[in-house]
């Protein structure tokens, strides 16, 4: 890996790990769901240690470990206990699948440690955690990762593709046919870009394709251009990822932007590693869309990503 890819990459993970001190926008909860784990929203991105009540419980022991403890109901702020009552809409990225109120809320923390697995299971030190200890181990490794959930609880419809809940169902965007040129070049115009542009051309000498015109046009690179109507106001996403193994060149960056007679105007702009940024919806009603990824959003009024995924604790190659 280049010394310059390596700084983007760099700058990516730390974004990451800083997404921790985000919430979520209010309204919008990320469905989770692990295998075997039923699925649960999220209703906080942070939390108070006051909240914590009672044992641990391993819902899963591996591939993620997923460790829940009670919630102290009386200690939750009146606003997410009002969040907490009622039914919600959940959506799958494209429109509504069911309705489905929420059981009650307690507190999550899920993590791919990676190595340690090996210890955990006994490889490495020639003792087999119990799950108590598993749970113990994989809770005190991720405490900035806490979050607040409850389970779904279908009432109509089905929910298993569910990835977003809301209070009312909002409209997503939908993927444009062919890029807009105008768009295309406004992307590729972006500082961010450029930055990638510069990584590529140190690393094109040792890649798969290396006569490609641009880091976005490279064998197995994919774009994506997402358009939405907000009120009279018309807006696109367009993302661009190009991720090729370790040590291969890595690229991601995606773009908000307003379309309007003058051409496109920037909202924002970021790079992102994995997941990458693939929707947009107005959860909040502010006119603006929030930007959507895998258990991934950037709220319409800016700030980092807030990232619900496990955490993953190992070598990123």
């Amino acid at each position: 890996m280049t010394r310059a890819l390596a700084a983007l990459v760099l700058v990516v993970l730390s974004g990451a790990s800083a997404a921790a001190a985000q919430e979520l926008p209010r309204g919008l909860f990320p469905v989770i769901r692990e295998e075997g784990v039923r699925a649960r929203v999220v209703l906080r991105a942070q939390t108070d240690p006051a909240w914590a009540r009672g044992e641990l419980r391993l819902l899963r022991r591996a591939y993620p470990t997923v460790v829940s403890r009670g919630a102290r109901l009386g200690a939750l702020p009146p606003d997410v206990r009002a969040d907490a009552r009622g039914v919600l809409e959940l959506s799958d990225g494209h429109r509504t699948v069911c309705t489905a109120r929420i059981g009650r809320p307690h507190l999550l923390r899920a993590l791919d440690p990676d190595f340690d697995y090996a210890t955990w299971s006994g490889e490495e030190g020639g003792h087999r955690y119990t799950d108590d200890e598993v749970a113990r181990a994989a809770w005190d490794r991720v405490p900035e990762h806490e979050r607040l959930v409850a389970a779904v609880i279908p009432i109509a419809g089905d929910c298993t593709r569910a990835r977003w809940a809301s209070r009312r169902a909002p409209r997503f965007g939908t993927a444009a046919a062919l890029p807009d040129p105008a768009l295309v070049a406004a992307y590729r115009a972006l500082p961010e870009h450029q930055a990638l542009a510069e990584a590529w051309i140190e690393a094109s000498e040792y890649d798969d394709d290396p006569h490609a015109a641009s880091w976005d046009e490279r064998a197995g690179a994919g774009r994506l251009q997402v358009d939405l109507r907000v009120g009279q106001r018309d807006f696109s996403l367009v993302v661009a990822e190009a991720h090729d193994g370790c040590g291969d060149f890595t690229g991601s960056l995606w773009a908000l932007f307003e379309r309007g007679p003058d051409g496109p105007r920037l909202i924002r702009a970021s790079h992102s590693y994995l997941p990458t940024m693939s929707g947009l919806a107005d959860f909040d009603g502010d006119g603006v869309p929030e930007v959507l990824g895998q258990r991934v959003v950037v709220s319409s009024a800016g700030g980092d990503p807030v990232d619900v995924n496990a955490v993953f604790l190992g070598c990123p190659c």
